[in-house]
């Protein structure tokens, strides 16, 4: 499959990391947007997938310890502006 013309890419995107996690049964019992998968993070992965793909804004609804994806955000410190969405 070919990538999209870069005129034709999604601007905004939206990450649903809210979830407790529990069917995956994380080993930190963390949220599982943070679990590693070969040295990076689900989260991470997502990110990363969405901005070679063009997307410069994306939004990330965070719930269970979102705390801790915030964090792990703000340690990012490049690529896409990233704005947080708190789900009670």
């Amino acid at each position: 499959m070919s990538p999209l013309p870069s005129d034709t890419a999604a601007r905004r995107a939206l990450i649903l990391a809210a979830g407790l996690g529990s069917r995956l049964r994380t080993a930190n019992g963390g949220p599982k947007a943070l679990v590693e998968i070969h040295g990076r993070s689900i989260l991470e992965r997502a990110l990363a997938a969405l901005e070679a793909h063009g997307t410069r804004q994306i939004t990330v609804v965070i719930g269970h310890e979102g705390d801790r994806i915030a964090e792990h955000l703000a340690a990012r410190g490049r690529g896409a502006a990233i704005e947080l969405v708190r789900n009670p």
